[in-house]
């Protein structure tokens, strides 16, 4: 068998090489331009070196190290890049994931460790699963990824993650079985939901640690109420029970329109509300049928949660605190202890209220330091940034330019829609498209009502790879108060190569189901 750790060792021990050459990316240039009969002279020795070592069956990675050292050091970049173009063609997946993943029945799971050198080199080296939007349409090549169209990257079928540049996060991957989505699918149908327009976040600001700091008490006009004491208006009352029975609501309706992704806002979660809609989502997955079974991946409200501490405060005062998204993926929701979610992402970079340029109160939260990144057969690589999370940029570089993302999927609670929705394009030159929601709940965030200052138009965005204009696509809103007590829910179908032309932005838009 080809795919084996060994084989994923030299690739990653080739890379190493190469990095440490001068001059990488002019080289890059020159081995492109080679004439046919310089390149196959290289491929020649490549062969007679890799032959040598074992490879493909009974690899050793030394053996090739000694035997690389024999050609000339100015030629030595070509013969490594022939090398890895080999390599890759022998180890050519096709876009199937079985190979790499950990239990290859299930139809998600974690994936598999490729090469066990990644720590010795500080090199992962992962497969680069093909995106139907993201290829450049200029070689030929499906697996021509815009999101991994520089350096070394171009040359292979898989990428690697330099893990100097993870600053300090863990990389967790994960798979979904290529059983669970049809390559011929015409379009991707992508739902979300601001959930509700009710007064339900109960927020505190306090003081520890010598700083300033926002904590969430709990959710529901009840609890605020509670927390707070507030009196809420009965227009925008909606307890914790009623916002766990919306949240169910609206994933039936999701299963109903078969929505390939849903996605609600962040803060709304309740621990309650998460075990109810994982059950309900493990039980459409278990009898719904393809004509009512639940999204490919579902991002459920993200739930502030607090641990507490030795000194008797409130929970949230003693700064272990955490913003958590729960993500469900169909294929993976039953388990023997009951019904559980596929991951956990955790918010990385906590939200700053600002008052002055240089002063502010900031979100009371910690992180655990993973990112998560599903790998989905003709989707890409798809990853899951939190609110402020898309705001830094520092992360967001990372997600987009290392990470290589084709889909970024980004709930939020948040008064600043410009800055989010101006952002949903700019993973363009990557072939990255974005999805960004919030939630009308925000609009009692404001201090007094002003005018204009919330828009229902504002609640999500997409920025749509092969868009010109670079004009995000936002949705038409007619909303009245009161209307949207039942269920709001907006989606999109993004088509989906070579179902379509390349640039189908202008053509986009949102529909919306409100009761």
């Amino acid at each position: 068998m080809y795919y084996n750790s060994n084989n994923w060792n030299l690739i990653a021990k080739i890379i190493d090489k190469l990095l440490k050459h001068s001059d990488l990316d002019f080289n890059l240039i020159q081995f492109k331009v080679l004439e046919a009969e310089e390149r196959e002279k290289r491929l020649q020795m490549v062969t007679l070196c890799l032959k040598k070592c074992g490879f493909p069956y009974n690899t050793i990675v030394e053996v090739y190290e000694k035997l690389i050292l024999e050609v000339e050091e100015a030629e030595q970049s070509y013969y490594l890049m022939e090398a890895l173009c080999y390599i890759d063609q022998k180890l050519c997946h096709q876009n199937q994931v079985r190979p790499f993943m950990v239990d290859n029945e299930m139809m998600v799971g974690p994936m598999r460790k490729l090469n066990i050198n990644a720590e010795e080199l500080g090199i992962i080296i992962l497969p680069k699963l093909q995106c139907k939007w993201s290829g450049n349409g200029k070689s030929g090549d499906e697996f021509g990824d815009l999101s991994m169209g520089e350096g070394i990257n171009q040359l292979m079928k898989y990428y690697y993650v330099d893990m100097k540049a993870l600053g300090g996060y863990e990389l967790q991957n994960y798979v979904i079985n290529d059983m669970q989505w049809n390559k011929t699918r015409e379009f991707l149908r992508i739902a979300v939901s601001p959930l509700t327009n009710g007064n339900v976040l109960a927020v505190k600001k306090y003081k520890a640690e010598k700083k300033k700091k926002i904590g969430i008490a709990g959710v529901g006009s009840d609890v605020v109420e509670r927390e707070c004491g507030q009196k809420i208006d009965p227009m925008f009352y909606v307890s914790k029970k009623e916002l766990e029975k919306k949240a169910l609501r609206l994933i039936e309706e999701a299963a109903r329109i078969q929505a390939d992704i849903l996605m609600f806002p962040e803060m709304l979660g309740t621990k309650a509300m998460i075990e109810q809609c994982l059950e309900l989502l493990g039980k459409l997955d278990i009898q719904g049928g393809k004509k009512k079974q639940p999204p490919l991946i579902t991002l459920l409200p993200t739930v502030w949660h607090s641990e507490g501490g030795e000194k008797e405060c409130n929970l949230w005062e003693a700064g272990n605190n955490s913003n958590n998204l729960y993500v469900a993926c169909r294929g993976d929701l039953l388990y023997e202890e009951g019904f559980k979610e596929t991951l956990i992402q955790q918010k990385q970079n906590p939200y700053l209220e600002k008052r002055t340029n240089t002063s502010g109160e900031v979100e009371d939260i910690k992180s655990d330091k993973k990112i998560c990144l599903i790998h989905v057969p003709y989707l890409g690589r798809i990853v899951f940034p939190i609110c402020a999370d898309l705001l830094t940029k520092s992360y967001r570089k990372l997600l987009i330019e290392v990470l290589g993302a084709t889909l970024i999927l980004c709930p939020s609670f948040s008064k600043g829609f410009d800055e989010f929705i101006q952002l949903t394009n700019i993973g363009n030159t990557y072939g990255c498209r974005m999805i960004w929601c919030n939630s009308c709940a925000v609009r009692h965030l404001y201090k007094k009502d002003i005018p204009g200052a919330f828009q229902e138009s504002d609640i999500c965005c997409m920025g749509a790879h092969g868009n010109r204009d670079y004009t995000p696509v936002k949705p038409d809103a007619e909303c009245k108060n009161g209307q949207c007590s039942n269920m709001c829910l907006f989606y999109i179908d993004i088509p989906l190569p070579p179902f379509t032309t390349k640039d189908v932005s202008g053509q986009l838009h949102w529909h919306h189901l409100i009761a």
